[in-house]
């Protein structure tokens, strides 16, 4: 939700919680945890695109592309 309201935000929130799990898993454990991180991410990526091709409207689509091209002229 934050990253469609203010990108740089979720940098300030998402890059510390980045290293830090680099941090806790450094050495061997880290190595597993990229297949895992992977699989998340992509996972993630299909749900999410599944959903807003599902739930979301002809519509709405034209709806938000006007909101966002009206707030650019701003």
């Amino acid at each position: 939700m934050i990253i469609g309201s203010n990108y740089g935000l979720v940098q300030i929130l998402v890059t510390p919680m980045a290293l830090l799990m680099t941090y806790l898993v450094s050495g061997a454990a880290g190595a597993a945890l990229v297949p895992e991180r992977v699989i998340d991410i992509l996972l993630g990526a299909a749900i999410s695109i599944s959903a807003a091709v599902l739930f979301f409207s002809t519509r709405d689509r034209q709806t938000l592309a006007h909101h966002h091209s009206s707030r650019g002229k701003q």
